[in-house]
């Protein structure tokens, strides 16, 4: 129920051996695993295939035509051997393989993934049986429940004894984590999806053909209080905290939230910090100003705003307001803009901003997520950075009811707890669920539009 296109099969499937391709999927509460081969005809773009659903022990064999551009994908149908039927589609992704979906007449769905590599594939499977969820597959199957309605005397398979299970690799952990995330509320389907996707990318990479397939160490796990021998540079910040408002409602814990992050990044990171308390428009442009003009190409450096913010929604433009803005009148907006064109302009490697403040998704492009492996330190420490983290979406945030903003309390909490040294997206992990469960908003974390991001991380370096 897969295909990739001749080109492309000539480079990743020919030099393999052959047009032979492998599934592996689940249900969507992985209560049901299947895994499948299938003989792809280039010429006819047709494919033969062969679906197993595992525990249940039945067998099923189908054929699949249509375009393998991964436009509009092979679509199939497949008959098994207790009668069922079904049918689904599928698409490339990528040079390696793709994903598709599939559901049988009494309404099982399955989403899998296929690819040339039966290793990976392989692979996949096991992370599927990691993240079973324990129910039986036979009290799962839709079949055996449509039976056992039409016939009260047919029992459904007791549960088998669960298998030993290996220990989970990262990436597998992380698929599991995102499921319970999605499970429990914290993270939505979309979101779901795009990071599974990430992750499966991830596990699945392999070289070119005719290259030595290379294996990448994981990270070693760096030990409270031990630092890597890498010159990360000098830290700077500008923290900004706005509470008194001359023409906007006042608010009660940016101040605050302000003046701790500032101690904290000073005595525990060794930053260098200028700190604005109801700060107006001029004194936020001209500390931006100094730092274009004093920053060097080493040097890290740390935004955080919390005050009024901002959505022109005729433009999508968001804004921070200063102190001294009005209603209606941008005189004294601070607009995404101007943030950009300094992110853009200052020389410092590293420049991360924080923003605590209404309509701040603006920011920022959608979510990432990081994988940890081989040197990954020296790697992001050498890399051009320009990321925002940022307290919500599109939507207005919480001032809290505090003594700081449910956004600040869980950066402040998260920033304490590390014992040597933390990326941006490890922060942002551990700030996200905390805000997610006190506030109705949402965390977002990404790089900056247009602002000569270069693939790096943000390093958070305790002092030693």
């Amino acid at each position: 129920m897969a295909g990739l296109g001749k080109t492309l099969l000539c480079i990743a499937l020919l030099s393999l051996g052959g047009c032979k391709l492998y599934m592996s999927g689940h249900s969507p509460d992985y209560s049901i695993i299947i895994h499948g081969t299938g003989d792809l005809d280039t010429n006819t773009d047709t494919m033969v295939f062969q679906v197993v659903y595992e525990e249940l022990g039945i067998k099923c064999t189908g054929k699949s035509r249509g375009r393998s551009d991964g436009v509009k994908g092979h679509t199939g149908s497949y008959t098994c051997s207790d009668g069922r039927t079904g049918g689904g589609k599928s698409q490339v992704t990528h040079i390696k393989g793709g994903t598709g979906a599939m559901t049988d007449n009494c309404g099982n769905s399955i989403e899998y993934v296929w690819g040339a590599d039966q290793a990976a594939i392989a692979g996949a499977g096991e992370t599927y049986r990691q993240m079973h969820t324990g129910k039986n597959a036979a009290a799962a199957d839709k079949c055996n429940t449509a039976k056992a309605k039409s016939d009260p005397t047919q029992q459904v398979e007791q549960a088998k004894p669960p298998k030993p299970q290996a220990p989970a690799s990262p990436q597998e952990q992380r698929l599991v984590q995102l499921k319970q995330m999605r499970d429990q509320g914290l993270i939505d389907d979309a979101e779901y999806k795009a990071e599974k996707k990430a992750v499966l990318s991830l596990m699945f990479q392999k070289t070119l053909p005719g290259k030595p397939r290379v294996a990448v160490p994981p990270a070693r796990p760096i030990a409270p209080g031990e630092i890597p021998n890498i010159q990360f540079g000098k830290y700077y910040a500008l923290v900004i905290g706005n509470d008194m408002y001359t023409y906007l409602p006042k608010l009660k814990t940016a101040r605050n939230d302000a003046k701790a992050m500032a101690t904290l990044l000073a005595d525990d990171y060794g930053f260098q910090v200028t700190t604005l308390l109801d700060a107006t428009r001029a004194d936020i442009i001209e500390n931006l100003d100094a730092l274009t003009e004093n920053l060097g190409s080493e040097d890290n450096l740390l935004i955080y705003y919390a005050g009024h913010g901002w959505l022109e929604e005729d433009s999508s433009r968001g804004y921070w307001l200063a102190t001294d803005a009005k209603p209606n009148r941008r005189t004294n907006w601070v607009s995404n803009a101007t943030l950009i064109d300094t992110l853009s302009t200052i020389r410092a490697k590293h420049v991360m901003v924080v923003a605590d403040s209404c309509f701040s998704g603006t920011l920022v492009r959608g979510a990432k997520i990081g994988v940890r492996a081989g040197d990954y330190w020296r790697r992001m420490a050498e890399k051009w950075t320009r990321v925002a983290m940022v307290s919500g979406g599109l939507e207005p945030v919480s001032d809290g009811n505090d003594k700081h903003s449910p956004f600040a309390k869980a950066l402040l909490s998260a920033l304490r707890s590390n014992a040597s040294i933390m990326d941006g997206t490890q922060l942002f992990e551990k700030v996200r669920r905390s805000v997610m469960v006190a506030a109705q908003q949402t965390p977002q974390y990404a790089d900056v539009r247009q602002a000569g991001h270069d693939g790096g991380d943000f390093l958070f370096v305790r002092k030693k």
